[in-house]
């Protein structure tokens, strides 16, 4: 099974190796193409391993990366102040300088850098339309759902297909109570028996 802590071991390997490109890929820029071989071969193996060999989870709701993004918000302020040092200390254009203008030099740099990420996020959207769709398409789906089960709530009323639906999982639908929600093959193994 995937569960929380293959995810959470998953996003590690991926994380530790972008840290890595982020507080060293100034000193040897040689690591970027490496880190991008990691991911590739990262990501496809963990696809490869959920499609083919693992358990399916039951869905469940969760926030997404989480605390990853705040991690890498730090790996990348981090990175920004330590290329700025690296800079100001080995560059050749401060090399004999004061150690104040060194210092306005990391500073210019790291607002520099700052401005640049700004950008970014501005052309960049954080968000797409697909989101959206996705979002727009499971809230429809939980709708449907929800007037089916509100639809054939009475013990009496059998549908085309040929068993009753009773509607005695409508309150864990609405409350995305998902686990409360017997399997399948238990529920049809319980109405079967005598």
């Amino acid at each position: 099974e995937s569960r929380l802590q293959e995810q959470i071991q998953n996003m590690l390997q991926l994380v530790l190796s972008l840290g890595f490109v982020l507080l060293f890929g100034a000193v040897a820029p040689i690591i970027v193409p490496f880190c991008l071989a990691v991911f590739m071969v990262q990501l496809r193996a963990t696809a490869f391993v959920l499609l083919k060999y693992t358990k399916r989870t039951l869905p469940r709701q969760q926030v997404g990366i989480g605390l990853w993004r705040w991690i890498i918000a730090v790996l990348m302020q981090g990175s920004m102040l330590f290329n700025g040092f690296l800079i100001a200390v080995y560059s050749d254009l401060f090399e004999g300088m004061p150690m104040i203008t060194k210092m306005a030099g990391v500073v210019l740099y790291v607002l520099c850098m700052q401005l640049v990420s700004f950008i970014v996020d501005v052309f960049v959207p954080t968000s797409t339309e697909e989101v959206h769709v996705l979002v727009d398409r499971r809230r429809r789906v939980k709708e449907v759902i929800m007037k089916r089960s509100v639809q054939y709530s009475a013990p009496d009323i059998i549908p085309q297909g040929g068993s009753p639906i009773h509607a005695q999982y409508s309150a864990e639908i609405e409350a995305e109570e998902w686990s409360k929600i017997p399997h399948l093959v238990a529920s049809s193994q319980e109405s079967t028996s005598p």
